[in-house]
Order: C-alpha cells, then structure tokens, then sequence
C-alpha cells in the first residue's frame, strides 16, 4: 500500500484547471471588481462635483415708467451674473473630496486583493478534495484485495470467520469515506465554478507543493492599502476643517451686462432710445454662518481615520506575527510528516505484509498498518493544505496579492 497521495482523479465532468489557468481567469475580473469600481466611481463623483465653478447666471430686465397712463420711459437689460470664491474655501473642498477618492480606491484595491486570496482559497479547497479522494480510491484496492483474499482461505478452514468479517466492516467504512469525499469534491468544484462564472465542474490540478519558508515577521507596520487610505481619510478631514476656519471672508459677486432705454416721443434732434452698460459688484457676508458644521464634519472624519490607523495599526502587528509563526510551524510540519512518518508507515505496511505472509502477523495487524498508512496519506494531504491557507493568512496580512503561478499570463 503506497502513501503518496498526490494522484489526480479522473474526472470527464469537470473542466480541469492548473493554478496558473486559474489565476489568469481571476486576474481578469471578479464579481467585486465591478462593485469596487462603483464605489470608486461614487468618490469621484464627489471630486466632480467639488470641482464644479458657480453657474454663469444670464438674466432679462424690462421696466417701464408711466406719467397719466402714458409709456414715458422704457427699460430693458440683459446681464450676466458670476460668483467668485475669493475665500479658498472650494479649492479645500476639492482637496477634501480628492482625498476621500482615494481612500476610496486603496480600500477598493484592499478589497480586490483579499478578493483574490479568497479565491486562491477556494482553488486549494477544491485541490485538496481531489487530492483526499485520490488518496483513498489509491489505499482502498490494497484493503479491497486482502478481503477479497481472506474471504477464499475462510472457505478453505485456514481462516476464522470473525477475522474476515472484520476486513469487510473496515472495507465498507473505507467504501463510505470514499462516497463522502467524492461528494465533497463535487461540491468544491461546483463552488469553483460559480465562483468564475462557469456551468458545471471545475477541477483544481494542483498537488498543494508546499510554500516558500517566511520571512521574519518584520515588526514595523506593513504598508497595507487599508492603512493608506485611513491617512488619506485623515487628510480629507483636515482639508475641511481648513475650509471652514475661512467662513468669515465673504464671496465676491460680480455682474454686467447691456442696458438700453426709450424716454418716449422727443421733440429735439436725434435719438430718443439710450444705450449703455450695467456693471455691479457685491458681497455676500455670512454673519449668520460660523462653518460649525463643516469643522464638526471635517474632526470628525479626521479623528475617525486617525482611531481607525491606531487599531489597524495593532491589528497588522498581531497578524503579521501570528501567521508567520502559523506558515512557518505548518510547513515544518508537513516536512517532518513526509519525511518521517511517510517512510515510517511505508515500512510498517512492507514489513507487516511479509510477516503475514510468512505466517508471523495476523490479519488484524495487517489491518492496522493499512489504516496507519490511509491516515497517513490523507494526513500529508491536509498538512499541505493548512500551509498553503496559513501562507493566505499571511499574504493577508501584508496586504499582498496572491503570488503569481508560473505560466500564468501577465
């Protein structure tokens, strides 16, 4: 009985895909995209319209005087009418707003990122269940044989019935272990599947190789997207409260325009209708505004993202130490498994088959090696998974994507 576990299973209803493929298909596009992108779009709206100058006024006047019912006077005017902000409190605004905008995309790039990882998750998901299945499809034709071979020398008298009703009661929970994992594979391919967008089954190929070695957690605070636009928050906040600390200067309108006027029949030489010009200047003083509201805002945003910087701030250190240890123990782990207890049970299966062969072992023995070597084999499958999920953590951690596949298409 072998216990390398790492042998696809055929499988005609699945589209089969290698960690490359995979990645290529999600670097291309993920449902969030489309919802980080609206999010992204929304901030930039407000960017537009903090932007937006004050609106170019055009206005009609017509006025008439009369003496004893009689037009003695007629007045018409065309003016344009601007608003200037002489107080730099648009372009604080607009400082506010972009900033905001690009909080919006670091944490829009935070999402897509973890996006990625979770996928990279449900790919090991479905690698794994493959891989579980393989294993015990693999370890069940040993087992299946020997039944199949006691059953024969029980007929002949050479051994016990209880023995032999034994190997078939552990056949038939290897036969329903089986049946368990073949339909727990289904259901992480057909997750697959959804996940990308495709009908049927997807099958991951990959044989869970283990990871790189980590890094010494590094015990300054990573530069996670998150953390950025936490800054960036605290900026947009600060740009208000600039903008209302100059709610005292006024904003400046301007006017001018066209003016002509008919005084009536005249008696003289000449013209009876005057043309000329219209130009007024005004300001608008807001003694009824002190810019309370927008200073409230404005701290409030600022002392928001500044609360928001100091726990992400904690949260990463744990983390980053957390599944560095948690990477590095996992995968220390899986190496010893595979290079001790791997050839451990190897050997127990070779020596336990020649002495029961020979007459020197019972059945039950050889029983028992064959389920230390299904344990075994499912084991290394599970260690290899825990480290590739742990190296996920960490990658989380960092505010990493996850590391590109080789083949997989730029």
């Amino acid at each position: 009985m072998t216990c390398v576990p790492l042998a696809a299973v055929a499988n005609d209803n699945a589209r089969s895909l290698s960690l490359a493929e995979f990645t290529t298909i999600v670097d291309s596009g993920l449902p969030e995209t489309a919802l980080v992108r609206a999010g992204v779009l929304d901030a930039d709206a407000a960017v537009e319209e903090a932007e937006t100058l004050a609106p170019l006024g055009v206005s009609f006047e017509r006025q008439e005087v009369f003496a004893d019912a009689e037009g003695v006077a007629l007045q018409n005017s065309v003016t344009l009418e601007w608003s200037f902000d002489v107080s730099g409190r648009r372009g604080q605004r607009i400082d506010a707003a972009a900033s905001s905008a690009h909080a919006a995309r670091l944490r829009g790039e935070r999402s897509q990122r973890l996006a990625k990882l979770n996928a990279r998750a449900m790919y090991w998901a479905a690698a794994r269940a493959r891989l579980r299945l393989a294993s015990l499809e693999r370890s069940r034709e040993p087992l299946a044989n020997l039944t199949a071979s006691l059953k024969r020398r029980a007929s002949e008298g050479d051994v016990a019935g209880a023995d032999v009703a034994r190997f078939e009661l552990a056949l038939s929970d290897h036969d329903d272990r089986v049946d368990l994992a073949r339909a727990e594979l289904e259901i992480a391919e057909k997750r697959l599947a959804a996940l990308l967008g495709r009908p049927g089954r997807i099958a991951a190929t990959d044989d869970l190789s283990l990871p790189s070695a980590p890094e010494d957690a590094d015990s300054a605070v990573s530069d996670r997207a998150d953390l950025r636009a936490a800054d960036e928050d605290a900026a947009s906040g600060r740009a208000l409260m600039r903008a209302a600390d100059r709610w005292w200067i006024p904003t400046v309108d301007v006017s001018a325009g066209f003016l002509s006027t008919d005084f009536g029949p005249g008696t003289g030489a000449g013209s009876d209708v005057a043309s000329g010009y219209l130009a007024r200047l005004s300001f608008s003083v807001p003694l009824f505004s002190r810019g309370n509201a927008e200073r409230k805002r404005g701290e409030a945003r600022a002392a928001r993202a500044r609360a928001t910087r100091e726990l992400l701030e904690r949260r990463v250190r744990a983390e980053l130490e957390a599944a560095t240890v948690r990477l590095a123990s996992r995968i220390a782990r899986a190496r010893a498994h595979e290079s001790r207890r791997l050839k451990l049970t190897a050997a127990l299966v070779a020596k336990t088959e020649s002495a029961f062969a020979g007459g020197e072992a019972t059945a039950l023995e050889l029983r028992d090696a064959y389920a230390q070597a299904v344990a075994a084999g499912l084991r290394t499958v599970e260690l290899r998974y825990e480290a590739r999920l742990a190296e996920l953590d960490l990658l989380r951690a960092r505010g990493n994507e996850p590391p590109r596949a080789r083949g997989a298409v730029q």
